[in-house]
């Protein structure tokens, strides 16, 4: 089965974690990125190395691997030098000399090659605000205030007097500084508020210079273990020394699945210069590939016997339906009674627009939320309701953080198949949620209301009644038995029959070992996404603004180091 990136999006539109996919190609026409898969050759030369081949993973983490510099991780597609440069690394060791193959398994994955025009690097940095690109730090929302400061009032101010960028220059910090403080919080330090400001500014100087194609130098800050400065010049032709952020470019990089720059690099332990070096800065996640547990392998196998279901969402028998539903309420106006009477919520050409959102492979959580808003006012009225949590989140944001959680750890990693059928899943997962505290009065009988709705929309969008009845099963007694494996550290047992249950059905046939867990597997995705959507890794819009979630479960979750997974945070024993 395909990645996500080897299928082209049917409808491009502005997406908040992935680059529409127009932007890349166009790059890399202009010659400015070059596919990584594209380097046939590239090796790396290191000491006491397996020997087989390395797997490179599209997303970042700022720490790198510590092999040659903080944030890099040097490859070349000359075999001859990285044969020298492990021999130099090996030393009196001549035996521990390794050569090993870096391979890229997904077309999608870039490097920086050249600088690009103005106008594309306009597009690398659209939708990613300084908050977004640099979010706020655990317990410091107040940080949002500085970044709206910076990209606001500094941004129309160099627009004024010509200048792209905030100098470095004492005098022009210290104004800044000074103009800022009416935006600072009163219980904020100000040593704090300074500190936010100077991050922010670093984050500014980052975007704009992206902004003007200047993509290749951004690349060549990771390069180096030397803080983030460089002398641009501003619209006056006039050099100006700025300051940079290294996490801010990260995250453009990230979302562009740009991964590194090739370019000449003069080789200290060699003594000479070596063409065409390719730097990953992302490091972190490159893994070597073992048979026993390669991520493709298992992939492969588990999803033998699914392709028709998951591209088709076709027939299948499910024993698990549920059939109790929530009694009829007095209020909220008549979206229940419209329910009861299957009169329409979505009519044909929304029922298609919901569908076809969810299954679009590139259709980031912004789009598909503002999508069901707009084709529908009963939709719209569940989304922008509240859901009875203390942190205050209506429909729509929950939704759209848990999505968000989706988009940036797993949408990437799994065949494209399964991205549709769980965005769908995330969507319907909670969306009686709203319904239920408007009527009840709290949320106890949630469950009850996201079967009773969710079936609804789903035989609308045009699926079979035995399909629905699987998901209906997976939000109900699905999510029951994850939640036991995940919250109360229950035994996996329980799930993997369910998981199995569910796989016969679908195959008329038994699973093997593979093919039985994939519900389980999906699930575990499902309640990760929407547990994790109450940590400060997720994010939703507010006011027509990026929002960081508040860190409700952040002891719950960590993103793994070498992975850059999020996952359950499994207490120590």
């Amino acid at each position: 089965m395909p990645s996500r990136s080897e299928i082209s999006s049917p409808v491009f539109q502005e997406a908040t974690e992935v680059l529409r996919p127009d932007v890349s190609e166009r790059l890399v026409q202009q010659g400015s990125l070059v596919r990584l898969s594209d380097i046939d050759q590239l090796w790396h030369g290191r000491k006491n190395g397996t020997g087989k081949k390395w797997l490179v993973n599209p997303y970042h983490d700022s720490k790198g691997s510590h092999n040659v510099y903080s944030y890099t991780f040097y490859a070349t597609p000359h075999h001859e030098d990285a044969e020298a440069f492990a021999k130099v690394r090996a030393g009196s060791e001549p035996k521990t000399a390794t050569v090993e193959q870096i391979r890229a398994t997904d077309k999608e994955w870039f490097v920086v090659r050249h600088d690009c025009t103005p106008e594309e690097g306009v597009n690398l940095v659209r939708n990613i605000s300084l908050s977004e690109g640099l979010p706020t730090e655990p317990g410091k929302s107040w940080q949002s205030l500085a970044a709206r400061y910076i990209e606001t009032t500094i941004a129309e101010a160099l627009e004024i007097n010509g200048s792209h960028y905030i100098n470095r220059d004492k005098r022009t910090l210290y104004a800044i500084r000074e103009t800022s403080l009416y935006y600072k919080p009163k219980d904020v330090e100000l040593t704090d508020w300074n500190k936010a400001i100077g991050r922010y500014i670093q984050a500014f100087n980052s975007k704009q210079m992206i902004a003007e194609g200047k993509i290749a130098l951004a690349g060549s800050i990771f390069l180096s273990d030397r803080p983030p400065f460089v002398s641009l010049e501003d619209r006056n032709s006039k050099d100006t020394s700025v300051a940079l952020s290294r996490k801010y470019m990260l995250e453009v990089f990230r979302r562009a699945h740009i991964v590194g720059i090739q370019s000449p690099f003069r080789s200290g332990n060699l003594g000479r210069r070596i063409e065409d070096v390719v730097a990953l800065w992302n490091m972190s996640a490159v893994q070597q590939i073992e048979a026993q547990s390669s991520f493709e392998g298992l992939q492969s196998s588990m999803l033998k016997g699914y392709e028709n279901f998951f591209s088709e969402f076709s027939t299948i028998t499910n024993p698990h339906a549920r059939s109790d539903k929530p009694r009829p309420p007095r209020d909220f106006k008549d979206i229940f009674d419209k329910l009861n009477s299957f009169e329409t919520i979505l009519d044909r050409d929304g029922a298609m627009k919901l569908r076809n959102v969810l299954q679009d492979h590139y259709s980031s959580p912004a789009h598909i939320i503002d999508t069901a808003k707009e084709i529908s006012p009963d939709l719209r009225m569940l989304l922008e309701s509240g859901t009875g949590t203390w942190e205050g989140y209506t429909l729509e944001q929950h939704t759209e953080a848990v999505l968000g959680m989706f988009e940036r750890y797993y949408a990437y990693k799994i065949p494209a198949e399964l991205v549709g059928f769980i965005k769908t899943f995330l969507f319907m997962q909670d969306i009686g949620k709203s319904l239920c505290v408007q009527i009840d009065g709290d949320k106890k009988r949630q469950a009850l209301y996201n079967s009773f709705v969710a079936e609804k929309l789903l035989l609308q969008m045009g699926y079979q009644k035995q399909t629905v009845d699987l998901v209906l099963s997976l939000m109900g007694e699905g999510s029951d038995l994850i939640s036991d494996v995940n919250v109360k550290n229950a035994k996996r047992i329980k799930l993997m029959a369910y998981s199995s249950e569910l796989a016969s059905g679908v195959l008329q046939t038994a699973p093997n070992k593979h093919q039985a867990s994939l519900f389980a597997k999906i699930l575990n995705i499902s309640q990760v996404c929407d547990g994790s959507a109450y940590t400060s890794h997720a994010s939703y819009r507010k006011d027509g603004e990026r929002t960081r979630s508040q860190g409700s479960f952040d002891d719950s979750f960590e993103v793994a180091r070498r992975s850059n997974a999020i996952r359950v945070r499994r207490p120590k024993k």
